[in-house]
C-alpha cells in the first residue's frame, strides 16, 4: 500500500502531540498526588503516606521524590529495611543526592537485620518536621527537636491573679459586724483574691485542634473576723481557702500562624478544696485557740481565651483569661482541735452559717447542724 509522505508526516506530528499532552497530564497527577501524600505525612498517617507515594511512582517511575518520602514514612514507622530499599530505588533514578545518602548510611544501615551475635544499635530518631516539596533541603536534626516540642508538644508553667467568689464565707464573716453590741466592737477583713500557679502538658492535634493535661493550685487570701471588748480580745475566727485541680482541656485554634495562636479553651476535671481554720474563743477553756482543716472534692469545668507568641524555637510568651466552676455543697474535717487538744466525739465538723444568729459563719458538729438552726457553707470558686 502506497502512503502519501505529506499524510504519514501530519500523522506522526499529532500522535507526538498527543504523547506529549498525556505526559504533561500524567505530570501533573503525579504531582498533585504526591502533595496529597506529603499532607498525610505531615498528620502522622504514614501507612496512607506509603500507599499515595506507591500510586505516583506507578504513574511516573523517575518520580525520585516519591520515594523518597516512602523511606521516609517507612522508617517512622520502623520498617527499616522497606525504608533503606525505597531510598536505595531513588537514588538509582537521581544519584547526586547527598541527603539521601545520609539518611541511609547514618540512619538506616546500623538499623538494618544483622547477625545475631551483632551487638545492639542505637535507635532511629526520625523528624517530624513537614517535608520540603524541594528535596534537596538538609535537615538538622538537633534544630528539628526544637521544632517539634514547641509546633506539636508543649510543656507550660503559668501564674497569675485568681478571684474566687466566697459568697458565703465572705458574707458569714460580714454579717458578725451587724450582731456585735456595744462596748464590744468587731474588726473583719475579706477577700475574694488569690494567686493561682499551674503546670500544663499539651499535644497539639492538627492545626485547629489540641489536647492538654493541667495542674493548678489556688491560695486566696483569709476571711477573719475578731470581737474585742475594753479587757480584749473575745473572739476570733480565720478561713483560708485553697484549691488544688487536675483537669483536661480542649483547644481551638480560630486564628494561627507560625509564630502566633489565639485560642479558645473548655475544660473538665477534679477538683480538691482545702480551707484552714484556726479561731480564739475565751469562752471555751484555759486554751481558747482552736484549729482544723476542712476538705472537700467535686468536679468542676473551665472556659478560656488566650494569645500565644513565640519566642524562638523552643519557648513562647502567653496572655490568657479563664472562668472556673468549681462549687463545693460542704466542706469537712474529721478532727477538731479544741484548748490543745484533737477530739472527734462529734466528727465529722463542717464549716456552717448559722441562719439563726444574722448568718453569721462558724464551726459546727454536721449532726447538730441540721435542725438547729444552720446550713452547711457553700465554698464556690
Amino acid at each position: 500500500m502506497r502512503v502519501n509522505k505529506p499524510t504519514l508526516k501530519k500523522f506522526l506530528m499529532g500522535l507526538s502531540v498527543f504523547c506529549f499532552l498525556t505526559s504533561a497530564a500524567e505530570s501533573q497527577t503525579a504531582d498533585a498526588d504526591y502533595q496529597r501524600g506529603l499532607t498525610f505525612y505531615n498528620l502522622g498517617q504514614f501507612d496512607e503516606t506509603v500507599s499515595v507515594m506507591k500510586e505516583v511512582v506507578q504513574l511516573n517511575p523517575s518520580y525520585w521524590q516519591a520515594y523518597v518520602l516512602m523511606g521516609y514514612a517507612y522508617a517512622r514507622e520502623r520498617k527499616f529495611q522497606e525504608a533503606y530499599d525505597a531510598c536505595q530505588m531513588s537514588l538509582k533514578v537521581n544519584p547526586n543526592n547527598p541527603t539521601v545518602q545520609n539518611f541511609m548510611s547514618a540512619s538506616l544501615l546500623p538499623l538494618l537485620p544483622k547477625p545475631q551475635n551483632s551487638s545492639a544499635t542505637p535507635n532511629l530518631t526520625v523528624s517530624d518536621k513537614p517535608l520540603s516539596s524541594t528535596p534537596q533541603v538538609e535537615l538538622n536534626k538537633t534544630n528539628q527537636v526544637k521544632y517539634d516540642l514547641s509546633k506539636n508538644w508543649w510543656i507550660k508553667v503559668y501564674g497569675g491573679y485568681d478571684y474566687s467568689v466566697f459568697g458565703d464565707l465572705i458574707n458569714g464573716v460580714k454579717a458578725w459586724n451587724a450582731i456585735v453590741v456595744s462596748p464590744e466592737k468587731v474588726t473583719s477583713s475579706t477577700s475574694n483574691s488569690g494567686v493561682v500557679a499551674g503546670l500544663e502538658f499539651g499535644r497539639k492535634i492538627n492545626d485547629d485542634f489540641a489536647l492538654s493535661i493541667s495542674f493548678e493550685n489556688i491560695s486566696s487570701g483569709s476571711e477573719f473576723y475578731q470581737i474585742s471588748d475594753s479587757s480584749g480580745d473575745l473572739r476570733s475566727e480565720s478561713f483560708s481557702p485553697e484549691l488544688m485541680s487536675a483537669s483536661l482541656n480542649w483547644y481551638f485554634y480560630p486564628f494561627h500562624s507560625k509564630g502566633a495562636r489565639t485560642y479558645l479553651m473548655v475544660g473538665g476535671g477534679y477538683y480538691h478544696a482545702v480551707v484552714t481554720f484556726t479561731g480564739y474563743d475565751t469562752n471555751l477553756s484555759t486554751d481558747p485557740n482552736e484549729s482544723a482543716t476542712f476538705t472537700g472534692d467535686v468536679l468542676g469545668g473551665s472556659l478560656g481565651i488566650g494569645q500565644f507568641l513565640a519566642i524562638g524555637d523552643s519557648f513562647g510568651f502567653e496572655v490568657f483569661a479563664k472562668a472556673r466552676l468549681a462549687t463545693f455543697s460542704q466542706v469537712t474535717s474529721s478532727t477538731l482541735t479544741v484548748g490543745g487538744v484533737t477530739t472527734n466525739a462529734y466528727a465529722p465538723y463542717t464549716i456552717g452559717v448559722d441562719t439563726g444568729f444574722g448568718n453569721t459563719v462558724d464551726i459546727w458538729s454536721t449532726q447538730l447542724l441540721s435542725g438547729n438552726g444552720g446550713r452547711y457553707t457553700v465554698i464556690d470558686y
